[in-house]
């Protein structure tokens, strides 16, 4: 109805996206998040939020690129890149860096603090990080392993790095069932 509205409202266009985005519709967030950066492709909040959805829709080099220049706009960023970052940084291989942009995340009952933190920690082989992260995840979520491949599959529609997080949870302990 908003989109009906007004077709140059940016916000309305982001939010749309990210509804595509759970959506798994891949080719309906592209849409969306391409007219909401042609709006004003020098905001930093949008900049920095379509980038981390890029990363979650396999556009890595593109939403890296969006998250860095958001940053550069405003070093004061939205906590959200951080995740974005961690996601660029798993897909790359870079664990280390992963782990990195995943201790920053550092929001206390938001369920992809801990998971990235667990599945990083578990691609790493860091035991005792994985041990602390599990039990944080487990708190949030106790059947976190019968709903782990769905809740992953909800925001990251690329299947590689879906498969990333998922191993590297599995290689934290985490015994996936579905």
């Amino acid at each position: 109805r908003a989109l009906v509205l007004d077709q140059n409202n940016q916000h309305v266009w982001q939010v749309y996206s990210w509804m595509k985005l759970l959506e798994s519709n891949k080719m309906g967030f592209d849409r969306a998040a391409e007219k909401c950066l042609a709006i004003n492709p020098y905001n930093p909040m949008y900049q920095g939020t379509i980038g981390f959805g890029y990363q979650c829709a396999g556009r890595y080099e593109e939403g890296l690129e969006l998250m860095l220049q958001s940053i550069d706009l405003n070093p004061y960023y939205h906590w959200l890149l951080n995740v974005g970052l961690c996601l660029y940084h798993i897909h790359m291989g870079n664990y280390e860096e992963a782990a990195y942009w995943a201790k920053l995340i550092n929001r206390s009952g938001l369920l992809w603090d801990p998971l990235l933190r667990l599945a990083v920690f578990g691609l790493l082989n860091e035991k005792e990080e994985a041990a602390y992260a599990l039990k944080e995840l487990l708190e949030l979520k106790p059947n976190f392993h019968e709903r782990a491949t769905y809740i992953v599959g909800r925001f990251i529609l690329a299947q590689e790095l879906q498969n990333d997080i998922l191993r590297g949870l599995s290689q934290a302990g985490v015994e996936i069932t579905s």
